[in-house]
């Protein structure tokens, strides 16, 4: 037999010993614990310490190179969450951009009908706002509506069209 043969050996022990010192030890530790009597026995302390020392040396390798292994999966996943962080972040700065734009319109198309302006779906400003906030221009009216209850509605028609001309709250009345 050459130095790199392994043969099986068992040995009879009562079992619930076997079962205590499975119960004390990791998995394989048991093995390694006998692998390493038979070291000591075989040739000397010194040798079976050496043997011993070698496989946890392999033992902490193999866990280094795991946990390096772990660490670079964390830091592709880590990376991957930034990048939908800064997708999410510009996402949402677009939408808060478009927000803020469409406010302005409205903002706009309430001074122009407090002034005396009809403002109506086909109003160039209304189709402003429609699109800027990517919905149809009757929605836009009835937003305008809600936020200006004391507008009449015949304010919200063409004034070519309207029953009466409305003429804003600037002179004193508004009807």
């Amino acid at each position: 037999m050459s130095g790199d043969d392994h043969v099986r050996v068992t040995h009879r022990v009562p079992s619930h010993v076997r079962d205590a010192a499975q119960d004390r030890t990791e998995h394989g530790e048991l093995s390694e614990e006998v692998r390493s009597l038979y070291q000591r026995i075989a040739f000397g302390e010194e040798a079976a310490e050496h043997d011993t020392v070698r496989r946890e040396l392999e033992r902490v390798r193999d866990e280094k190179d795991d946990t390096r292994r772990q660490i670079r999966e964390l830091q592709a996943e880590l990376e991957e969450l930034e990048r939908r962080e800064t997708r999410l972040e510009e996402k949402l700065s677009k939408h808060t951009s478009r927000q803020d734009k469409y406010e302005g319109h409205l903002e706009a198309l309430e001074t122009q009908l407090r002034d005396g302006t009809h403002i109506w779906p086909d109003h160039p400003g209304v189709k402003r706002a429609a699109n800027t906030a990517e919905m149809e221009p009757e929605e836009v009216i009835e937003e305008l509506q809600e936020r200006n209850p004391e507008v009449p509605d015949y304010a919200f028609q063409d004034a070519m069209h309207a029953d009466r001309v409305w003429t804003g709250f600037g002179d004193g009345g508004g009807e």
